[in-house]
């Protein structure tokens, strides 16, 4: 009974001392993957508002202008009226062409009939059939030249002038006004030429800073004064915009490539005198990495060199890690 009691005693020492020992407790940690700074630029140019189409509008024939309905600068949309001839003579003509189809078309019906029953040769049905044929050309036509006293507009634009006058006597083909696209407006502007890349890589362009623009082509040749045309057209027909008007040019070009990383201001901690921060890796142990910083607004650091961008990075309580430790991501 004496040699039990000892072995039971030093079980239970032994137990005991199990208990006691110290559980490793893996620290919780949030991280955060860089984000990029963009690296936003403006450049500022100055160019001159110019018509990309302008056309002199003319009747397809002579007459005597009867009523011009539009003014120069007056903003009109297709198919309105523009101006008028008088057009009594043709419609008289008109007249006297449909009686002599009417007459001859039942002239022919009667051939017809006769040719049908081989009473007539096939000459004379063949004359007849060829009459009829150009007096109905003749009955087109002269509706056409009824239609051609109307000038209308061909598309919605503008009347930039108006060089007819009422009671006036025009041939055909005579410029009676001008007319101008409305969506056909362009803004023309010298750049120097080792600046294209500006416009290429725009991300916005704004004229007057109202109306958006877009690069619709660039002269590759520059003049005396290293300088290249370049011209952009508006993505939306502009209101009180004309020709001869002068217009600023904002460009802005997003330079990604040139932005840093961009990281929260308390990742950072020194380390033995480096700014550095702490990235995870595969195996839930952090790693101290050297990183060079510039200092940017709202609580946030430009990461210029250290990080690749990929990175899983500690958010916060980074003063309290130490290197290789283990920690568990919330």
């Amino acid at each position: 009974m004496k040699k039990v009691i000892p072995f039971v005693l030093i079980c239970m020492a032994i137990v005991s001392g199990c208990h006691n020992q110290p559980t490793a407790v893996l620290r919780n940690v949030e991280v955060i993957q860089p984000s990029h700074q963009s690296s936003m630029q403006q450049y500022v140019y100055f160019g001159k508002v110019q018509d990309r189409s302008e056309v002199s509008l003319a009747f397809k024939v002579p007459g005597q202008i009867m009523q011009i309905a539009v003014c120069e600068g007056e903003k009109v949309q297709k198919g309105q009226l523009l101006a008028q001839l008088d057009d009594k003579d043709y419609v008289l003509q008109h007249r006297v062409n449909v009686a002599r189809y009417e007459q001859f078309k039942n002239e022919f019906e009667r051939i017809q009939k006769l040719y049908e029953r081989k009473a007539v040769s096939t000459n004379d049905y063949e004359k007849a059939l060829a009459g009829l044929k150009q007096l109905e050309v003749a009955l087109e036509g002269g509706e056409r030249q009824i239609e051609y006293t109307r000038l209308t507009a061909p598309e919605s634009g503008i009347i930039t002038a108006v060089n007819g006058r009422i009671s006036q006597l025009v041939d055909a083909g005579t410029p009676v006004m001008t007319f101008m696209d409305n969506g056909e407006l362009q803004v023309i502007m010298d750049i120097p030429y080792n600046q294209q890349e500006h416009l290429l890589n725009a991300s916005n362009i704004k004229g007057n800073e109202q109306y958006n623009l877009r690069l619709s082509s660039i002269v590759p040749k520059a003049d005396n004064n290293q300088l290249c045309q370049a011209r952009l057209v508006f993505i939306q027909s502009p209101k009180d915009v004309y020709p001869g008007m002068n217009m600023t040019i904002t460009v802005e070009e997003n330079n990604r490539q040139n932005g840093g990383l961009v990281l929260p201001l308390h990742t950072l901690f020194d380390n033995n005198g480096q700014q550095s921060v702490w990235v995870l890796q595969s195996d839930s142990t952090v790693h101290a990495v050297p990183v060079k910083v510039a200092f940017v607004n709202e609580g946030k650091v430009e990461i210029l060199e250290g990080l690749h961008g990929d990175e899983q990075v500690v958010k916060a309580g980074v003063n309290h890690l130490v290197e290789g430790e283990r920690v568990r991501v919330l």
